[in-house]
């Protein structure tokens, strides 16, 4: 009879593995939808409703390229308007 408890002990220990796995896989796709609803607000929010995020404060006097945020060119170093779609960090 003690190969059946061992059997049991086995099989007890890999649900209980699967449960913990199963609950860190919940976890980060959980964390993860919530990043993509925060995205998905702050695209839509640019899109719609003209949103645009407050400008960072070294952003006019950038010494590197950056990303536009509407059209994903480069903004060159020192400007603030893109040269492809005219978004700009400052408001209008």
């Amino acid at each position: 009879m003690p190969v059946a408890g061992g059997f049991f002990a086995f099989v007890w220990f890999v649900m209980m593995i699967g449960i913990v796995v199963g609950w860190i896989v919940f976890l980060v796709a959980m964390w993860r939808m919530a990043k993509a609803q925060e995205q998905i607000a702050k695209t839509l929010g640019i899109a719609l409703l003209d949103k645009r995020p407050e400008p960072l404060p070294s952003a006019p006097h950038s010494s590197e390229p950056v990303e536009c945020m509407k059209c994903q060119g480069t903004i060159p170093a020192g400007q603030t308007k893109c040269p492809q779609c005219g978004w700009s960090y400052e408001q209008a």
